[in-house]
């Protein structure tokens, strides 16, 4: 009877053990694929954000200032976008980002992306032409500008994190960025399969998202729940001692 207990721990210990193993390999794949997640499920996984269920005054306007943008360049189709050379004309603003720049009406900046509002405001705008935004990509900062000129974009599991980033850091309006919480709180266990997820569990550590992880999603099974915490700590764990082997000198 007394080595009952022992045996019992012994084997709750193999067992972790065996499940830590388990999930540092998962992490491993991550790494390695960018997920570990089957090929079917990582792009079903993906949706379009209608410009038909926003509101018919937003629309008209984004489609104005969309025109507005084409005249003004000269451009034609929305592949336009992608062009880092332009310079800034008139009204309009040239956001220059780690991987290349885009070119934003004043206006359009100041209704949609809050972080623009006050050095862009008559008071305190001396004929500002260039803004940096080094920390944050172009190409996703173009995905949200489209929907707002009334394109359609997509939102999948590579990008979603991203959005979110850009959305909390320059204060997106509360529209699009509200779509972007409930593609994540849908998607958050096929999510946390993800590198994209590994590279920001700082965001889902505070408010708002550490909601997700202080309190079981709906659509989220214990096991899958504590499996997700499991990743956490083993990916700390594991960018920790990288960390403190390359600062070892050889």
């Amino acid at each position: 009877m007394l080595g009952s207990p022992i045996h019992e721990n012994n084997y709750y210990n193999e067992s972790i053990i065996l499940r830590n193993c388990g999930i540092l390999k998962l992490i491993e794949k991550i790494e390695s694929k960018g997920h570990c997640l089957p090929d079917d499920v990582f792009k079903k996984a993906e949706i379009t954000l209608n410009i038909n269920n926003v509101s018919t005054e937003m629309y008209k306007y984004g489609q104005e200032q969309c025109h507005h943008y084409f005249q003004m360049y000269g451009l034609r189709d929305n592949h336009t976008f992608d062009y880092n050379c332009l310079e800034s004309k008139s009204d309009y603003i040239r956001l220059n980002f780690c991987d290349g720049s885009c070119i934003v009406r004043k206006q359009v900046l100041i209704k949609y992306f809050t972080k623009f509002s006050e050095p862009l405001s008559e008071l305190t705008d001396k004929c500002i032409r260039e803004i940096m935004v080094s920390k944050l990509s172009v190409e996703t900062f173009r995905i949200i500008l489209k929907y707002y000129y009334g394109i359609n974009v997509k939102i999948n599991l590579k990008n979603v994190i991203e959005l979110y980033k850009l959305c909390d850091e320059l204060q997106v309006d509360g529209c699009f960025k509200k779509q972007v919480v409930e593609y994540i709180i849908k998607n958050f266990v096929l999510l946390t399969r993800t590198s994209s997820f590994l590279k920001n569990i700082c965001y889902f550590e505070c408010v708002p998202l550490k909601l997700l992880l202080n309190n079981k999603p709906e659509n989220c099974s214990f096991e899958d729940f504590m499996d997700i915490h499991r990743i956490i700590s083993l990916y700390k764990w594991k960018k920790s001692r990288e960390s403190k082997r390359s600062s070892i000198p050889k």
